[in-house]
């Protein structure tokens, strides 16, 4: 069994990855980021990093090769979620980090946030997401939100009369670059023909309203959770685009993308050898968005677009920066 004197040697993780099929996935994952999925099946999402029954990440090199993310969470909590931590260490990985790729609409959907999850018994917490556009095609298309004096009842109605929901709904052409932040409660709908990072809270609770008739492989439609998502619909008009705030530095750029009780994201972009982080209050997140060169004690470590590394919050003073550009997905 290894003992904790091996967190000393291991500043980082790299975990392996899950690929999920789904009927509106679509090929980009191998074309656009080399991820080796099958040739013939539509891949609609990769798990980058998660803590879930349905998938554990799995240390991929190091001194803790082949253990799984929940057996470090429970072994090392302080050495990943930081000593500076004042509420109890999570006993799970609080967030989920997935590429979406999508071939086809996808279901028209909602989550509960915290409390509305515990109302209706879900084991899982709430459910807000970022998503930020990796690729998207010409008039690649979002549906965020109801559009302005449209109520959760219209929205339903409509649905149960078998009506055109398009015109309820909140649609926006989005373009590669741009990020979104979904708030628990918001209707949403990701396009056809966009490629996406998406952050979230650990949960996966999901009210269908809408699957555009189609169906599953078994030949049926798939299932709708119209009470549920009825209790979840919140009508409030949120900051759906987030204003971005942008600093520069003598070695690059950093971009604020958006703050939340769950993370916050950073868009960085390096050009000179740095250090970004004096303080080991948490944990980071890295996805590379090209070629990220990053530097940990005498570890050279080379993440090619799409992929990601978990910096633990007491390896955060000696991670240096060479030159990349890349998403900082954190939780204070």
């Amino acid at each position: 069994m290894k003992d904790k004197k091996y967190i000393e040697k291991s500043y980082y993780f790299i975990f392996d990855e899950g690929y999920f099929y789904r009927p509106w996935g679509n090929f980009a994952l191998k074309e656009k980021l080399n991820k080796k999925i099958p040739d013939n099946e539509p891949i609609g999402e990769a798990w980058l990093i998660s803590d879930r029954e349905e998938f554990q990440s799995t240390v991929l090199e190091g001194p803790f090769k082949g253990e799984k993310i929940n057996e470090l969470i429970k072994k090392f909590p302080e050495f990943i979620f930081g000593t500076e931590k004042t509420s109890p260490f999570p006993k799970r990985f609080p967030l989920l980090l997935k590429l979406i790729d999508a071939n086809e609409l996808l279901s028209v959907q909602v989550h509960p946030d915290d409390e509305k999850s515990r109302e209706l018994g879900e084991s899982d917490s709430g459910k807000t997401e970022m998503w930020y556009i990796l690729d998207a095609k010409p008039n690649s298309f979002l549906y965020i939100g109801l559009k302005k004096n449209i109520k959760k009842q219209h929205l339903i109605k409509e649905i149960e009369n078998k009506g055109d929901i398009d015109r309820l709904l909140n649609k926006i052409y989005v373009k590669p670059g741009e990020h979104y932040l979904i708030p628990a409660g918001t209707v949403h709908a990701i396009g056809p023909g966009i490629l996406l990072a998406e952050v979230q809270q650990n949960s996966n609770v999901t009210y269908r309203l809408f699957d555009w008739n189609r169906i599953d492989l078994t030949g049926k439609p798939r299932t709708l959770h119209l009470e549920k998502a009825m209790q979840s619909i919140k009508e409030e008009n949120f900051l759906i685009k987030a204003k971005k705030v942008e600093i520069k530095h003598l070695f690059g750029v950093e971009k604020y993308l958006c703050s939340c009780p769950y993370f916050t994201v950073k868009h960085w972009k390096i050009d000179k050898i740095c250090k970004i982080w004096d303080k080991n209050y948490c944990f980071h997140i890295i996805l590379s968005l090209d070629t990220t060169h990053i530097s940990i004690y005498d570890n050279e470590i080379k993440l090619l677009k799409g992929e990601a590394i978990l910096i633990p919050a007491q390896s955060c003073c000696n991670v240096v920066f060479r030159k990349g550009t890349f998403l900082d997905y954190y939780q204070i």
